[in-house]
């Protein structure tokens, strides 16, 4: 059970870890970041699925929930994480804003 709360967290918060730095890079028009993104947001929402439908089919309701809240975990963090690292990111990529 130890490997597929890992997978399902890792896979998780690249979903979310993606989603929001993507949807930064829509919202300040950095259009050469949002292929990359594109591609590995649908790798990583596919197996997501894949994982917890196969964990509800063998481990039962009970693990699957234990995998839910596993996610949700992954996602809150993920999210404060693309916020913060987006900016730091474009700074050293777009050479923007050095004064600070």
């Amino acid at each position: 059970m130890e490997k597929i709360l890992a997978i399902t967290f890792t896979l998780s918060f690249l979903a979310v870890f993606l989603k929001t730095f993507q949807a930064q890079n829509i919202q300040y028009r950095r259009y050469t970041l949002i292929p990359s993104t594109s591609y590995g947001l649908s790798l990583s929402d596919l197996f997501l699925g894949a994982v917890v439908a196969k964990t509800y089919l063998t481990q039962g309701v009970g693990d699957t929930v234990l995998v839910a809240l596993c996610v949700g975990t992954a996602n809150w963090i993920g999210c404060f994480l693309a916020m913060v690292s987006h900016t730091k990111i474009t700074k050293a990529l777009y050479k923007w804003d050095k004064k600070e």
